[in-house]
């Protein structure tokens, strides 16, 4: 596996630009000195990215609201990930990730911005694998893919 991506590759990777990164990371990121970004960095990065120009939450919303359970919640397997539903509740200013088919939320509410984590995994893991490097938590599916060939 390539040691991780810098900041100019992430922004291509994500579509962004370098001064949105650049906020980002000094208002979102927990480890706001990394100079290199691996897979589970980008994939949380991917999910900001969804939130803010997708789904309409600020960065503020997201820096008072949990976001290092993010960066936390996105180091683990992508098989688990892909379950979760990103949920944010702009009433209550709450971010969370929930079981997909074990909530209780209520996806009408205007207060809620809430999407499945299952199709930015994916674009992550086939992103990251066009890139050449593969995240430490998705390397078995190369190997899915090898052996279904």
């Amino acid at each position: 596996m390539k040691r991780g991506l810098k900041s100019y590759a992430v922004c291509d990777l994500l579509g962004i630009t370098k001064q949105s990164l650049r906020y980002w990371r000094v208002n979102l990121d927990p480890f706001k000195q990394r100079s290199e970004f691996d897979g589970s960095n980008i994939l949380a990065y991917r999910v900001i990215e969804t939130c803010i120009n997708k789904q309409g939450i600020t960065v503020s919303e997201l820096k008072s609201n949990g976001v290092k359970l993010l960066f936390e919640e996105c180091t683990k397997h992508h098989l688990y990930l892909k379950k979760l539903l990103f949920v944010f509740d702009k009433s209550i200013h709450k971010l969370d990730l929930v079981d997909i088919k074990n909530n209780e939320i209520d996806l009408y509410s205007p207060d809620i911005r809430a999407f499945s984590m299952a199709t930015i995994v994916n674009e992550h893991i086939e992103s990251m694998i066009y890139f050449g490097t593969t995240p430490a938590k998705i390397t078995d599916i190369t190997e899915v893919k090898s052996n279904n060939s």
